[in-house]
């Protein structure tokens, strides 16, 4: 029997800011639906309306990120699962997984059940918005590698919560690597790799 999949994604943002705290504040302006969505912290608390979001985003500049910048300062990650498991769960694990992976960052995140791609059904998902900065000042650096210890250690919480899941490598699960863009294909053609 087949296994349902975690799904842990770094997704390209819709809006053209994504830097600085206008950034931060977008993204978390969709994660909280405008303060229609409970947003919860890595202290665990609950924030709920746009101005208890405007209340922790102040919170948050106080870290001296700047409005303005050349550097994204926040991680945007959904982890998901499909459809038919329970949102709880999915919650739960994205909270302990969190709590595990980004120890002295700040972060937020939220859980959404709908989906804004019309191709795919509604399935739980939670957006985890990691500032960059740890208390230190030490900036995240995620790499491929580290996106795929990101899935094991999420199926990990989802087992726990009693979820059967699995997190395979893309060509494990029979997915070929995406094939080489034309124009570096008809460059090497050519000799001018």
């Amino acid at each position: 029997l087949k296994q349902p999949e975690v799904m842990v994604k770094i997704p390209r943002r819709k809006s053209g800011s994504s830097n600085g705290m206008k950034g931060v504040r977008n993204h978390l302006d969709y994660i909280s639906r405008n303060g229609k969505l409970t947003v919860e912290t890595q202290d665990g608390e609950k924030i709920d309306g746009k101005k208890g979001v405007n209340d922790m985003l102040k919170q948050w500049q106080r870290l001296r990120i700047p409005e303005e910048s050349k550097h994204k300062e926040a991680l945007n990650i959904v982890l998901s699962m499909p459809q038919g498991t329970p949102p709880q769960a999915v919650l739960d694990a994205a909270r302990e997984f969190a709590r595990e992976q980004f120890p002295g960052h700040q972060y937020a995140f939220a859980l959404h059940t709908d989906t804004d791609n019309p191709d795919e059904p509604a399935h739980p998902h939670v957006h985890l918005c990691v500032l960059m900065r740890n208390q230190f000042g030490r900036r995240l650096n995620p790499r491929k590698n580290d996106l795929f210890e990101w899935r094991v250690r999420f199926a990990e919480k989802m087992r726990e919560q009693g979820v059967p899941c699995a997190a395979t490598k893309r060509q494990h699960r029979g997915i070929t690597p995406k094939g080489e863009p034309s124009i570096l294909r008809a460059m090497r053609q050519r000799g001018h790799a």
